[in-house]
């Protein structure tokens, strides 16, 4: 049995993936996608007082490819104040 073709849709070969990792640093919130799939998110609720942390990732890829981040900031009013209970 022949083995199965390796070329991409264009014709050429497809690039190696190797292994990566990302710091992210948030206050509150953040999340990491690398070609729109979920690779990781933050651990400590967006609703937690002054959680200005950071989360690091490992992912597998091949070039080229795209990182997005998503990153929310917590407010609980229309205030804008980013106190959580009393100031």
């Amino acid at each position: 049995e022949e083995p199965a073709e390796t070329s991409t849709a264009d014709g050429t070969e497809p690039a190696a993936t190797s292994s990566f990792s990302i710091d992210v640093w948030a206050d509150n919130w953040a999340a990491v996608y690398v070609d729109g799939e979920l690779v990781g998110e933050d651990s400590v609720p967006i609703t937690t007082e002054r959680s200005f942390n950071s989360e690091t990732f490992t992912f597998e890829a091949a070039y080229p490819f795209t990182i997005a981040i998503e990153a929310k900031d917590f407010k609980e009013t229309d205030s804008g104040i980013e106190y959580i209970g009393e100031p």
